[in-house]
């Protein structure tokens, strides 16, 4: 059965949009608290952990760095379009690398993968309002542009230089398969998230030295209003700032070379077992 959204200022039609396509969806701050309290049961702490995120360069993306940012201090960024992190092998290790070491010099890393999507007040899927701007964007936009490339049956292009990392992207949805609709390209690009980041903390991290944590899900930015909302696009909005939710899609520990799957039960939420 699917959680209960309770958010006091979203509409009922984001809402209903969010339980539709994101059935598992939980408010964000509450979702980190709880992941964090479960993370320092297995003893990832903000004292001897080190939070690297890959999330979507989207300034809306921000609100989940911090947050992740009040439980483990500043976070090490690992952002890429759409959540993917395109910096490899490298950009790992030198976050690694900054982690704090206990008394035997073993290191503890916390990866976030989350990619995102908007949902407006009418509850339309892949846009939201942004301030200062009249009228609704795009989120995740990169992910809406190739949603519509892959809706027009285009193939993957030649690599441009500058421009590499689309080119990545693309190819790992491509391999995916998704429908050609924005919540099926999305989900895509957590399963790309999930693969790559475990190829990376494959190569990157060695368990005989240092315990993990990966948690990895799709942000959810869902617009709210204070008052009456015209019907009209362009109307005079009174919009509070977002409600955000997190969908989880994995979320598990390497303590001492052992997988554990992270459970979170919560009154009201789903009983989520993952890993």
């Amino acid at each position: 059965m699917a959680t209960t959204i309770i958010a006091k200022e979203a509409t009922p039609a984001a809402v209903a949009a969010v339980q539709e396509h994101f059935s598992g969806a939980v408010e964000e701050a509450e979702f980190i608290d709880t992941v964090a309290e479960k993370l320092r049961e297995h003893g990832f702490n903000r004292d001897n952990s080190i939070a690297l995120v890959s999330t979507c360069r989207d300034e809306a993306s921000r609100f989940f760095d911090a947050l992740i940012d009040k439980h483990f201090g500043l976070v090490f960024s690992l952002a890429g379009l759409a959540g993917v992190p395109p910096g490899g092998v490298l950009a790992v290790k030198a976050g690694t690398s900054h982690s704090p070491q206990d008394e035997n010099g073993r290191e503890r890393y916390v990866f976030f993968g989350f990619t995102h999507i908007g949902v407006d007040e009418r509850g339309t899927v892949g846009k939201m309002r942004r301030g200062g701007r009249a009228n609704v964007s795009g989120a995740c936009g990169a992910l809406a542009a190739l949603t519509a490339q892959f809706s027009s049956g285009k193939t993957l292009g030649e690599a441009d230089e500058e421009d590499m990392e689309v080119h990545l992207l693309t190819k790992k949805l491509l391999a995916k398969d998704p429908e050609p609709n924005l919540v099926a390209v999305t989900k895509a690009a957590v399963e790309v998230i999930n693969e790559t980041l475990e190829k990376l903390i494959a190569t990157a991290v060695d368990p005989s030295k240092a315990d993990y944590a990966v948690v990895t899900g799709v942000q959810i930015h869902s617009n709210c209003h204070q008052g009456e909302v015209e019907a009209e696009a362009g109307g005079p909005f009174q919009l509070s700032e977002t409600v955000e939710y997190i969908a989880p899609s994995l979320g598990y520990v390497v303590v001492q070379g052992e997988r554990t799957p992270l459970r979170l039960n919560k009154e009201g939420w789903m009983s989520f077992f993952w890993g």
